[in-house]
């Protein structure tokens, strides 16, 4: 048989990727974690929307967050995912940032 590897730090599996305003500006910890997890917004953001998908390209978690999110807001984010890796998309106008976090399980 035929075995492919995926080195998922290089390729974006359905979510576009391109430099973003956004490094810098959230950041996401623990990580990895039990699936609770806090996502701390250092400056102002404005109409955020994150994403969570699996390794398989799911969303598996979708929240919008209307109007203006200022810097030491946290919002916390307690899941119930199965153990693995997620794909944590922001997007805030045009800007988009790709984090990736590790779920150990509880």
């Amino acid at each position: 048989g035929v075995t492919i590897f995926f080195n998922f730090d290089e390729c974006a599996i359905g979510i576009g990727e391109k430099p973003s305003d956004l490094h810098g500006t959230i950041v996401v910890q623990p990580n990895p974690n039990n699936g609770n997890f806090e996502i701390s917004i250092l400056e102002t953001i404005e109409n955020l929307e994150i994403n969570i998908y699996n390794t398989n390209g799911e969303l598996v978690f979708q929240e919008y967050y209307d109007g203006y999110r200022y810097a030491g807001r946290k919002i916390k984010i307690d899941s119930d995912f199965k153990p693995g890796v997620y794909f944590v998309q922001f997007k805030s106008g045009a800007d988009i940032l790709v984090t990736k976090i590790i779920v150990f399980g509880r």
